[in-house]
């Protein structure tokens, strides 16, 4: 699979997230920087005589002050923005659908736009969220923390439905957006669906690290 760009992926109290080939992304306009964020597996020293054990290191990180939804607050509405393109109709729903699969959260169409809890937009350069993208090759989307509520996605970058050598995949990078939508950071596993990068055809699912940061974070069962 020919990778032409490397995005990278953040999260905030304001949003941000996927990058080009290369580039660094720390976050911005009161997020914190994603360096220094990676851990290793460590052996965990035992009095002499006994086998080492292996310690699992968490990878997942939450937003400074760990906001989440209220426990009352689970069932979450989502709008489109005017001119929304009709892939993005096609896939939300999927990568909403799938973190619903794994959590105690549900997802239905609001009313209006401006009442969604959720409110998702494709834009170009300065959007008004004090965030503008930059064109292609740089920034792919970028999303708040819980109650702020925005999703937006660059008009400039090519994302497909399907697996392309030369797009990014939409539901790899919705997926990302709708974790920090429900408070998770950047993981510093590769695997892991908050880890702050991705490539053009690269396809990725939720996996163990992310369940288990919300598990961290909401103080409830999660299922897999």
């Amino acid at each position: 699979m020919g990778v032409s760009r490397k995005s990278s992926v953040s999260a905030v109290l304001r949003p941000e997230c996927h990058r080009s080939p290369g580039l660094r992304h720390g976050l911005v306009h009161g997020e914190a920087s994603v360096r220094g964020l990676r851990h290793k597996n460590r052996r965990a020293r035992e009095p002499p005589g006994h086998a080492y054990s292996l310690r699992v290191v968490r990878h997942y990180a939450h937003f400074p002050g760990k906001p989440k939804w209220a426990s009352n607050k689970y069932h979450l509405t989502y709008e489109y923005a005017p001119g929304t393109p009709q892939l993005f109709f096609d896939v939300i729903p999927r990568a909403l659908g799938r973190w619903a699969s794994l959590t105690p959260f549900t997802f239905s169409r609001a009313s209006s736009y401006e009442s969604a809890d959720l409110r998702i937009g494709v834009f170009r350069g300065d959007h008004g969220d004090g965030s503008p993208f930059d064109g292609p090759s740089g920034v792919t989307a970028h999303a708040g923390a819980p109650y702020v509520g925005i999703v937006h996605f660059d008009a400039d970058e090519k994302f497909s439905d399907g697996v392309e050598d030369d797009a990014f995949h939409l539901e790899t990078i919705a997926l990302h957006e709708f974790g920090h939508s429900l408070g998770l950071l950047h993981s510093s596993d590769p695997t892991a669906i908050m880890f702050a990068y991705t490539n053009h055809g690269q396809k990725k699912d939720v996996q163990e690290d992310d369940i288990n940061g919300l598990r961290n974070l909401y103080g409830v069962r999660m299922s897999k």
